[in-house]
């Protein structure tokens, strides 16, 4: 019997709690505290209502009416409970009988959840069977549908014979409950032990949800799961000390017009830089996700284009043209490892042109297990402040019209006949040469969506309800309705008067953004100094004299110039040993040394290819081909100058040795080998019986195959 048993006669809860309330505060889990204190509560009403002549079975339907859907207050089970807490006594297990610890009447402790109510044979303290359970419910991915997995494998395994750790298997259970093998396959509980419940099985599996989500789905999933995390404080950043970069795909469907008299409906795709120090919105850029109809634009036809990482360098670009660089301190950019990114070449040139330091956000390369799979992905959560940004951007446009939700089963049912009709509207508008601006659609055209999204971006750089870490508070005086005044401003001694309404709110990231900036420099930055960034560029080798650009889905670009060949020798056969700075026109292509340095080499021009079909235009290019080839020749003939000396010396020679033995029959076989032969007589008479023969047996041939004979 428990030691601290209460027997007084409560009146409420609160007083059968009374020495006991931090014994029950102290359960680990909520729910039991919670459990706990409602069913004493239901005992200390149900015991009122009896007392003062009300019928027990009135009185329980009565409680059971306040905790309607609350599990485990029915009237039945308010009963069973109502008779253990007057007696006193043993819990009772599935199968009726009394287990577990006695208790005295009006003990609190019989209402704390013991899964098993103390039998020695439950599932739950049978450790090999949790084990087993365990190592089961690690090989599944659906949190959802745990519980229901698990059972399933468990019951295939003890039906079809196998052994189950803690329980053996269905043959020797069953010979010990003394009955048969069950016939059909029907499974019926009364098969296979108590506690293999759903939710019995659930009970026994990690309550650590790290540890759930890293068996079930790996590092990503259980990042925000781990107890210990890295917190970084911003509150001493200074503006423009730290901007990081990354792109999104925006939950909306859009129009948008294409050359040609055409139209897609497409996702918008942004890419968005912020200021870490103060959560403002240096710049974006907005693409549509659109299927490209013809060759160009970076890709080829059926190709997507989206973010790329010319729109990455343009946008950062864009930065330091408008705001400058920092005087007072270093600029640094976080960048992602996709599309929102940029080539190892452009952030070295980043570098060296503007002093700002670059990096990428960090890589997850890990093994759970030695012998085991290698996960790998980003970490998103280095770059928290922005992901953050693009969940309340979501929620602050998800109203406008062609909003869609995050995945499919969100998104509202008519979002692809708004589509359809836009569409079919937008095509037969443009077909006719009339704007697409001037319908009346479902949906928003990319342009309009665009001017919108300027317009959300600039209200939360406004934004004072918010808890950013690091920012703070702003404290205002009302001089005049609708006129405020910061208690900061030096004019506000003067100005505030008896009355005045004080308040207070959250630093907005543009006013922050203002505050910190108040008293340092930027430097402008020329156009002319970005220049090298704006042109597309990568590292490249050079091998036979030619450089050679690979590009997924289009052709390659081969650059070749006889002129500027010798200038190439030297880093012919290297692993990318120059920088090339392609031209806009893609005609010509910049070569300089891939070191710190970056020393001009050379420019060739790209090889045109020439149409097949044109023979004038083949034979000239094949001319300039052989000519280029005369640069090689030449100088594989100098190296093979001493060569030439002996051939030419040996045929000399043999010249004059043949010139002193040329005798009479010599000179007359020549002579007869440069007469024609005539033709005799007798060779003509000769081919005509060759060909009256021929004719006779091909005339004997057709009358047997006429006749049959």
């Amino acid at each position: 019997m428990s030691e601290t048993a209460l027997a007084v006669q409560p009146s409420s809860a609160a007083q059968i709690l009374r020495a006991d309330t931090p014994a029950v505060l102290s359960l680990a889990a909520k729910r039991d505290r919670e459990d706990v204190l409602a069913k004493v509560e239901a005992m200390a009403v149900i015991e009122e209502l009896v007392t003062s002549g009300l019928g027990i079975m009135t009185a329980l339907g009565e409680v059971a009416k306040r905790y309607v859907g609350r599990r485990g207050f029915s009237a039945g089970s308010l009963g069973r409970m109502y008779r253990l807490w007057i007696n006193g006594g043993r819990k009772t297990d599935a199968a009726g009988r009394p287990v577990g610890e006695m208790y005295a009447p009006r003990d609190w402790r019989m209402f704390v959840p013991a899964y098993t109510n103390g039998a020695t044979e439950a599932a739950l303290d049978n450790p090999a069977f949790r084990t087993h359970v365990q190592r089961l419910w690690a090989e599944t991915c659906r949190e959802d549908a745990t519980g229901n997995a698990v059972q399933r494998r468990l019951l295939d395994d003890w039906f079809g014979g196998k052994n189950i750790p803690g329980y053996g298997t269905i043959f020797s259970w069953l010979a010990n409950q003394g009955r048969g093998l069950p016939q059909g396959r029907v499974r019926r509980s009364s098969d296979y032990p108590d506690g293999w419940s759903v939710t019995n099985l659930r009970r026994m599996l990690p309550q650590s949800r790290a540890k759930r989500a890293l068996v079930q789905h790996g590092e990503h999933a259980a990042h925000d799961f781990w107890g210990d995390q890295l917190l970084r404080d911003r509150s001493k950043l200074m503006p423009f000390e730290l901007i990081t970069m990354d792109d999104v795909r925006l939950d909306i469907l859009c129009v948008m017009e294409l050359p040609g008299k055409k139209a897609q409906v497409v996702y918008p795709e942004a890419v968005f830089a912020i200021d870490v120090a103060t959560g403002l919105i240096l710049a974006k850029g907005i693409v549509g996700h659109y299927e490209r109809e013809t060759d160009g634009d970076g890709g080829k036809a059926g190709t997507k284009r989206g973010i790329q990482q010319a729109d990455t360098r343009f946008l950062l670009q864009s930065v330091m043209e408008r705001f400058g660089l920092p005087m007072d301190w270093q600029m640094h950019v976080l960048l992602e490892n996709a599309s929102a990114s940029l080539s190892t070449t452009d952030m070295h040139l980043f570098e060296r042109l503007t002093g700002a330091c670059m990096d990428n956000t960090g890589l997850v390369h890990r093994r759970l297990l030695k012998s085991g799979w290698l996960e790998q992905g980003g970490q998103p959560w280095a770059k928290g402040w922005i992901e953050s940004y693009f969940r309340l951007l979501h929620t602050t446009t998800n109203h406008l019209p062609g909003a869609v939700g995050r995945r499919y089963d969100l998104t509202p049912g008519d979002a692809d006949d708004k589509a359809r009709y836009a569409l079919t509207v937008c095509r037969k508008a443009l077909a006719q040469g009339k704007s697409i601006e001037d319908l009346q659609l479902p949906l928003l055209t990319l342009d309009q969506y665009h001017e919108l999204l300027d317009e959300y971006v600039t209200r939360l750089n406004w934004r004072t309800e918010h808890s950013l870490q690091g920012f703070g508070r702003v404290h205002e005086v009302e001089l005049n309705p609708g006129e405020w005044v910061s208690c900061d401003d030096p004019r506000a001694v003067l100005m505030i008067h008896e009355g005045a309404m004080l308040a207070s709110r959250m630093e907005a990231p543009a006013e922050r953004f203002r505050r910190l900036m108040r008293g340092h420099r930027m430097q402008a930055v020329h156009p002319h100094q970005m220049l090298p960034l704006a042109m597309e560029k990568r590292p490249v080798s050079v091998r036979a004299g030619k450089v050679t650009i690979t590009r997924s889905g289009r052709d390659n670009l081969i650059f070749f110039d006889p002129s500027s060949a010798n200038q190439l020798d030297d880093f012919d056969g290297l692993d990318k040993a120059l920088i090339g700075f392609l031209a806009a026109d893609e005609s010509q292509i910049h070569l300089f040394t891939n070191d710190d340095n970056l020393t001009y080499v050379c420019s060739p021009r790209a090889i045109q290819r020439v149409d097949i079909r044109d023979t004038d235009a083949i034979l000239c290019r094949a001319g300039e081909v052989d000519r280029s080839r005369d640069r090689i020749r030449d100088d594989v003939a100098e190296l093979l100058a001493p060569r030439e000396e002996a051939l030419r010396t040996m045929r000399e020679h043999n010249e004059r040795v043949l010139a002193d033995r040329l005798d009479v029959a010599d000179a007359i076989s020549a002579a007869e080998a440069r007469t024609p032969a005539r033709a005799t007589k007798d060779d003509a008479a000769r081919r005509k019986a060759e060909q009256a023969a021929r004719w006779e047996r091909q005339a004997r041939l057709a009358r047997a195959a006429i006749t049959g004979e």
